[in-house]
């Protein structure tokens, strides 16, 4: 890392700071680390990795999610995303005294007031489409293979990562329940 003065620090910084805050996350799944990795080559790098981090004000990241959102027509989720990154990235800067204060502390919460942030919403399957889905599976050659599986899920509503963490002795067939003690 590369630091000049208090204030003025080299464009390198950034990636370092980025590399620092992927080596500290070691709790971030494999697809979590390549997410990430792409969106900060994507949104963050571009819009501020060339200024100095001490120079990078609250509007200005306020914008960049509005633009993300508004102009880009990128999914507020990944906004969302965006917004942690910047925000952890800011808070390691904040610890290692190369700023005072985290600029975006309170940059999302105002740009979600700003925003009109409606997340698509989602319809459950009714009882009919559940039943044409099934069906469709079981006389699939493709995918009958996984029936059990989607009958599991809807039957329950347990989530992908809950299910494939089933283990026999988490299903109490006598008294038909299931303990998701894993995912």
């Amino acid at each position: 890392m590369t630091v000049l003065r208090p204030g003025t620090l080299s464009i390198q910084l950034w990636d370092d700071l980025y590399e620092q805050f992927m080596d500290i996350r070691k709790d971030l799944r494999e697809s979590s680390r390549c997410c990430y990795n792409d969106i900060y080559r994507k949104h963050i790098k571009p819009v501020i990795g060339h200024r100095p981090i001490g120079r990078v004000k609250p509007t200005e990241i306020q914008k960049l999610y509005q633009i993300m959102v508004s102009e880009s027509g990128v999914n507020p989720t990944t906004a969302q995303i965006v917004h942690s990154i910047i925000y952890q990235l800011f808070e390691n800067a904040v610890m290692d005294n190369i700023i005072r204060v985290n600029p975006v502390l309170n940059a999302f919460r105002n740009f979600r007031k700003t925003a009109e942030l409606n997340p698509a919403c989602r319809e459950p399957l009714t009882v009919e489409q559940q039943a044409i889905f099934i069906d469709y599976i079981y006389a699939s050659e493709k995918y009958g293979r996984m029936a059990n599986l989607f009958t599991v899920l809807l039957g329950t509503g347990m989530r992908i990562g809950e299910a494939l963490g089933l283990r026999w002795c988490d299903c109490d067939f006598e008294e038909g329940i299931i303990h998701v003690t894993h995912v």
